[in-house]
């Protein structure tokens, strides 16, 4: 059973936080929950630091209820992968976001707290980007328009984009010595007229 005993710290961070910015709205702190690990969901508190800028409800998925043998409490357990909803209402600047949560192991060993900072860029309440403060990884960014189209899963959507993409390739300088090969072949030339053409282009 897991319990909540003398607390101690681990180090590395068993739980792994990481920064991802999943639309223009939001942010999302995800915790890889190491094995024999579990993430206490009631004790992860993300809250901005910054004068004027607000959040919303936070997204954060439900946990395994068990009864805590030390306190008698019921408390909610999150383990493997688990993403935080963070959403902006409102924050303009670098805006700093306090992130705390706590743990246990399986052998009933109560971690101590801990604290990251994360600094999130927003302009006129859009999330532009967001790393954490330490430097300790790459800043997430928002997906763009072509990413946010082939996620989307719209085939016909999908389609439009790989056939403007393809138009816009034929109009570079690396096509442009097809040009008279084409030509020859689209006018009904003969197949030495297009050797001719062949031979030109690679001049």
């Amino acid at each position: 059973a897991l319990a909540c005993g003398a607390c101690l710290a681990a180090a590395p961070d068993p739980f792994a936080p990481t920064l991802a910015v999943p639309d223009a709205h939001s942010v999302e702190v995800r915790f890889d929950v190491a094995p024999a690990h579990a993430l206490y969901r009631d004790r992860i508190d993300i809250r901005a630091a910054s004068p004027g800028a607000r959040l919303g409800a936070l997204g954060i998925p439900p946990g395994v209820r068990r009864a805590d043998p030390v306190s008698g409490d019921v408390v909610e357990l999150l383990t493997g992968r688990v993403a935080v909803h963070v959403p902006f209402v409102a924050g303009d600047g670098v805006v700093a976001l306090d992130i705390d949560y706590q743990g246990c192991t399986d052998t009933g060993v109560c971690l101590a707290p801990r604290h990251r900072t994360a600094e999130v860029t927003l302009r006129r309440g859009e999330v532009l980007a967001a790393a954490w403060r330490d430097g300790s990884d790459r800043p997430a960014t928002p997906p763009g328009r072509i990413e946010r189209a082939l996620a989307s899963g719209n085939l016909a959507l999908v389609g439009v984009i790989f056939l403007g993409a393809g138009l816009l390739l034929s109009l570079t300088p690396c096509s442009l010595p097809m040009v008279p090969i084409l030509a020859a072949l689209l006018l009904g030339g003969s197949a030495a007229a297009a050797g001719r053409a062949r031979s030109i282009a690679l001049t």
